[in-house]
């Protein structure tokens, strides 16, 4: 049997050494002597603000006020949902809006980022002079990054919110209000969990 210290000291240990990375990985890739931590934390923020909550909950609140529709309530002893005859879902690709929504609110605030770090050289002690001395690459990899870095994170994070919103829908919609042709779009194409 293996003692829960020994369990939470590799966490620690595992937690540790992907912070040393972070912080390293950081350091070399953001403007000298920037709060390179807090823009890590602020990149973080808004991408849970803007892809999560803004875009994944745009779709679930649009999704659950849709599939309410296709029910009618009655009071029998006690309430009771029933499905209302001819009731059709609308297709996946009008729900999904929301999702590239906010990733689209993301990429401009990480272009907000990558312009902030560009205008960092101008003001105190970092010279964009010197930057322009180093090879040409040095001045872009210390102001975009970063940001880039968090968009794919944002991207990967946004697909793999529209393959669950695929399988709430598919998966929740009764097979009879389905429409017949749900039409192609990138939500249909990552991942269809058919009946």
């Amino acid at each position: 049997m293996t003692d829960r210290r020994d369990i939470s000291s590799v966490f620690r240990g595992a937690f540790a050494g992907f912070r040393t990375k972070l912080t390293s990985f950081l350091e070399r890739n953001s403007p000298p002597g920037s709060r390179y931590m807090a823009m890590f934390w602020n990149l973080l923020l808004m991408m849970l603000i803007g892809v999560v909550f803004a875009g994944f909950g745009s779709f679930l609140l649009r999704f659950s006020s849709e599939k309410n529709a296709l029910y009618e309530i009655r009071w029998v002893p006690q309430q009771v949902k029933f499905l209302m005859p001819g009731a059709v879902m609308p297709g996946p690709s009008v729900l999904d809006h929301g999702i590239y929504s906010g990733f689209i609110y993301f990429a401009a605030y990480c272009l907000g980022v990558t312009a902030t770090n560009y205008r960092s050289f101008f003001r105190e002690s970092r010279s964009i002079y010197l930057m322009k001395r180093l090879p040409r690459a040095e001045l872009a990899r210390r102001c975009a990054l970063v940001p880039a870095a968090a968009l794919l994170c944002a991207l990967i994070l946004m697909i793999a919110l529209l393959n669950l919103a695929a399988l709430i829908y598919f998966r929740s919609v009764p097979a009879e209000c389905l429409p017949d042709d749900t039409g192609f779009s990138f939500f249909n194409s990552l991942i269809v969990f058919g009946r």
